[in-house]
């Protein structure tokens, strides 16, 4: 397939002239996991002017607030188990004593039944000025997440030729990123690991990097915003491409540091 462009007449002005998105398929060997990627390039790319909108990125970090109540109920409803079962034989029969002593134990002195009646009313929103407060929140670091990158591209031929590549560009992302279905029986479909992308900007001065990345989804949209098509040829005069991409590997402080 070799080197695909949009549009055609861009081919000796994509870079320093125009800024571009390149897009390589990489491979991905056989028996390897998601987690084991090193895609060998397939040489077959897809250049695209960088959207008018631009591009925009996101690091998320896990941050998420938590609440305190659920622990401390969580833990006073174990002390009442643990404590009941003590108080019981392991016929089942009640051993008498000591549950109660137990949950004394393990909770104070407090009222526990006014407590979480009063919790049930102030979550229910009709707790009263003297109602306790029991929830205490706090930050939680559950680590990082995948990166997700979107693109945008709204592509409008000048000529048939354009109208040819623009078919071609749509068929490299949705070939790329099927699986090839290696086996079938009754109980299951293997499939090859489809290929991955190498996503890179030209010029990319100021800007980052990104991972090898999956693409999750594709939506091709034909025809403008009132379908319409050429005469000559009869091809859609506008060809809208959305594509969601996932990098593969979680970013950490190396990797910021060296420009992802």
């Amino acid at each position: 397939m070799g080197a695909l462009i949009f549009p055609k007449s861009y081919k000796d002005h994509l870079g320093a002239k125009v800024p571009a998105i390149r897009f390589e398929a990489l491979e991905i060997g056989t028996g390897r996991t998601a987690a084991e990627l090193k895609g060998t390039p397939t040489g077959n790319t897809v250049w695209l002017p960088m959207p008018q909108g631009g591009h925009k990125t996101s690091y998320q970090q896990g941050w998420s607030e938590e609440s305190s109540h659920k622990a401390g109920l969580s833990s006073f409803l174990s002390g009442i188990m643990n404590s009941t079962k003590k108080s019981q034989g392991q016929d089942g029969s009640d051993t008498g004593g000591g549950a109660g002593e137990d949950i004394k134990q393990n909770t104070g002195t407090i009222d526990w039944a006014g407590v979480l009646g009063e919790s049930a009313k102030s979550a229910a929103g009709i707790g009263g000025l003297t109602g306790r407060v029991l929830a205490q929140s706090f930050m939680a670091y559950s680590g990082p997440g995948y990166r997700s990158h979107s693109f945008e591209f709204s592509l409008k031929p000048e000529s048939e030729d354009d109208s040819t590549e623009i078919e071609n560009i749509v068929k490299f992302f949705k070939e790329n990123s099927a699986p090839e279905q290696m086996k079938v029986s009754k109980l299951a479909r293997i499939y090859k690991v489809p290929n991955v992308f190498e996503i890179t900007f030209h010029p990319n001065a100021g800007l980052h990097r990104i991972k090898p990345s999956a693409l999750e989804t594709i939506e091709v949209k034909y025809g403008g915003e009132k379908y319409n098509i050429f005469k000559d040829g009869q091809m859609p005069v506008q060809v809208d491409i959305s594509l969601n991409f996932k990098e593969l590997e979680i970013l950490n402080k190396a990797d910021v540091v060296g420009g992802f």
